[in-house]
């Protein structure tokens, strides 16, 4: 296939994905004066799925529950005393904080105060 064809294609595929504005590229060998004309694709980081959520959009995920949890871990609770003083199993602390984990991003409960620091989602001690 020639490079004209190449280009063509690629080109195509390109617009077919979504691509909103044009690239110019030198698809031959170096030294060569033909361009083609390429849309650029956009940035996984500009796909909504990417994007860091507001402080707003965070608080509204998190459940009362969440938030109560979350209060507690700061504290320095682990998920028995914290599963004692909310009249609930430690399997549902647990899930609840697994929950926290996934809606702030984080993988550790230091994390998860931290990250409620920065948001404003709860006070700095």
């Amino acid at each position: 296939m020639s490079n004209g064809k190449v280009a063509l294609v690629v080109t195509a595929l390109l617009t077919e994905l979504g691509a909103p504005e044009p690239l110019r590229v030198n698809a031959l060998e170096p030294g060569a004066t033909e361009t083609i004309t390429a849309p650029l694709l956009p940035s996984p980081r500009d796909q909504p799925q990417f994007r860091a959520s507001p402080a707003g959009a965070i608080a509204e995920t998190l459940t009362g529950r969440e938030r109560d949890i979350l209060h507690l871990i700061a504290q320095g609770r682990v998920d028995k005393e914290i599963a004692r003083m909310l009249s609930i199993s430690p399997a549902t602390v647990k899930s609840h904080v697994g929950n926290i984990f996934t809606k702030l991003n984080v993988q550790k409960r230091v994390h998860a105060v931290s990250r409620a620091q920065r948001l404003g989602l709860m006070d700095t001690p």
